[in-house]
């Protein structure tokens, strides 16, 4: 099942009372699902990926925020030290890499192989000890600032989930109709807070109006819930 614009926006007309085409034309209720109800969706659900760049020596901001992000979120990055040199700083050889130091050891039949094993999660975290955080200005700051050219940075970053509202999933259709519902009644708050009757109407100067978005509007947050990310500022 997916949205169908025209049937939803007879659905919002008849919400809000059916106002006539003067006040809030069709097109601009789809105006309002293609464009508010689908950045509203986004914001409230986005998608979250994760990719990398390189460092360049004693450079600490970074413009990689991906055009199509919205916040950036976890930031970390390794070193080019970590494949030669232990938290110690001792020579660490091939064969005792994570990938080859527990090659044929069974916990069941070894259970000192525990302690090498949070002793190598240890080693990994150090590792990967270099963070940063998005700026005002949407840069990537590296906390310490890199002393290398090409070490790894990896952030992950939340984006717009939903190319087209038609592509609405089928449990948050109706929180978008009563979003584009609530905008409908903005609209019309606005517009009938200049006199309190008309033609086709007699209202409280767009106070009722204002009582059914605030409804509205609740009605789709709840119905939509905001996805739980920590770095999320939307």
């Amino acid at each position: 099942m997916t949205l169908t614009i025209a049937t939803e926006r007879s659905l919002v007309q008849r919400m809000c009372g059916k106002p006539d085409s003067v006040e809030v034309s069709s097109s601009d209720i789809d105006g309002i699902f293609t464009f508010e109800a689908q950045r509203w969706l986004n914001y409230r659900r986005p998608a979250v990926a994760i990719t990398y760049f390189s460092t360049v020596a004693n450079q600490q901001d970074y413009t990689k925020k991906p055009a199509n992000a919205y916040h950036i979120g976890n930031v970390w990055w390794l070193t080019q030290d970590v494949e030669v040199f232990s938290p110690s700083m001792s020579y660490s050889p091939d064969s005792m890499e994570t990938i080859n130091a527990f090659g044929g050891f069974s916990v069941l039949n070894n259970p000192s192989i525990v302690v090498e094993f949070y002793k190598r999660i240890s080693e990994y975290h150090h590792a990967f000890a270099g963070s940063g955080k998005e700026t005002e200005e949407g840069k990537i700051r590296l906390i310490p600032v890199p002393g290398s050219d090409n070490d790894k940075v990896y952030f992950e970053y939340s984006y717009p989930r939903w190319n087209t509202i038609t592509a609405t999933p089928v449990e948050f259709i109706d929180g978008v109709r009563f979003y584009v519902a609530s905008e409908v009644m903005r609209i019309l708050a606005l517009r009938r807070g200049q006199v309190t009757g008309g033609k086709n109407y007699s209202g409280g100067g767009g106070q009722n109006e204002l009582k059914f978005m605030e409804q509205f509007l609740k009605e789709a947050e709840a119905r939509v819930p905001m996805i739980n990310q920590p770095f999320f500022r939307g």
